[in-house]
Order: C-alpha cells, then structure tokens, then sequence
C-alpha cells in the first residue's frame, strides 16, 4: 500500500501545492428490493489533489471494506469483488473547472471526471461532489452509483433480488497539505 501510495503521488505533476489522506472513508450500501442492509465501511482510501491544477488521484484496498456480517464481507471478497484478483480501485481525473478560488473556505459544487477503475474494468466517468477548505484541509465528499454491470460484478440468481444492480457509495476525504 505504502509503495502503490507512493507512486500516485508521483503520477500527479511535479507541482508544488498538493494535499493528500491515506484515512479516507468509503461506504457502500445496496438498496435493494428485497433486502435493504447489505452496505460497507473503508476507513483508509487513500486520495491525492493537486491544489495547481485540480488533478485528482484515488486508491481504495478492496479488501479493507468492513461488513457487520463476516459471511458477507467473505462473500464480497471471494464472490463479488474478487479482491485478491482486483485487489485495488483507482480514480484518475482532473476536478472540472477547476480555480483556486474553489478553496476559498465556501461549500463549492464540483465535478470529477476521470479513469475509474473497478474489477479490472476502466470507464471514464463524470461524478458531482463538493470541495470545501475548513482549518487549511480540504473536505472532499461525493455520492454517486456504481453500476454493477458496467464493471463486470456478478451476482448469483438465487441472491439477485437482495443485492440492488446500482451501488450506493460515499466519499468523505479530508486531505491535509504535503
């Protein structure tokens, strides 16, 4: 984790002004029709911005999601995820428009867009979220879907119907300055 940590902050350009976490917070949820609780917590996603340009670099250890359920996060792993085949996901974009004046202690509106990558499968996506500088952190956070199907996760028949097709996830980083 620390080497792959190490090498996304060098993919971001050498500029001077960047903040970064390693601590944070991912949850996932599906809604689904039947069942209605299967969700997930990571606490260690780690996530790097560029404060120059609005480059924007996200690394999450699949593994490190937490259920309250251990058969669960088993079959999450084992079944789902697939987490020793696809151990990490990963966010490589750019906020839209970005302006320093984005950083200027107000709740802004933005827009991510960029690589994601899930189960071995990258898409280009385009996700709302907010910026907002509180204490000299940034406060990033986000809710957006994560179509099962686009990114090849299976789900058995016999548990279709406990499991929604489009997962709900949460970002919550709080990034302190290099």
């Amino acid at each position: 984790m620390i080497f792959g940590f190490g090498l996304m902050l060098s993919m971001i350009s050498l500029a001077q002004e960047k903040y970064m976490t390693r601590t944070g917070t991912v949850y996932f949820k599906s809604n689904a029709e039947i069942e209605d609780g299967v969700e997930a917590t990571n606490k260690s996603a780690a996530c790097v911005l560029n404060t120059d340009n609005g480059e924007i670099v996200f690394q999450v250890a699949m593994k490190a999601f937490r259920f309250e359920k251990a058969l669960m996060e088993e079959h999450y792993n084992e079944n789902y995820l697939e987490t020793t085949q696809f151990p990490k996901s990963s966010l490589r974009g750019s906020i839209v428009n970005y302006s320093k004046d984005l950083l200027d202690g107000k709740a802004h509106e933005i827009t991510i867009e960029g690589e994601f990558n899930l189960h071995g499968v990258t898409k280009m996506i385009s996700e709302k979220g907010t910026i907002q500088m509180i204490d000299r952190q940034i406060v990033l956070k986000s809710h957006f879907l994560v179509p099962l199907e686009d990114y090849k996760i299976a789900i058995p028949k016999m548990v279709q119907d406990k499991i929604a097709k489009d997962i709900d996830v949460d970002l919550d980083m709080i990034l302190d300055k290099v």
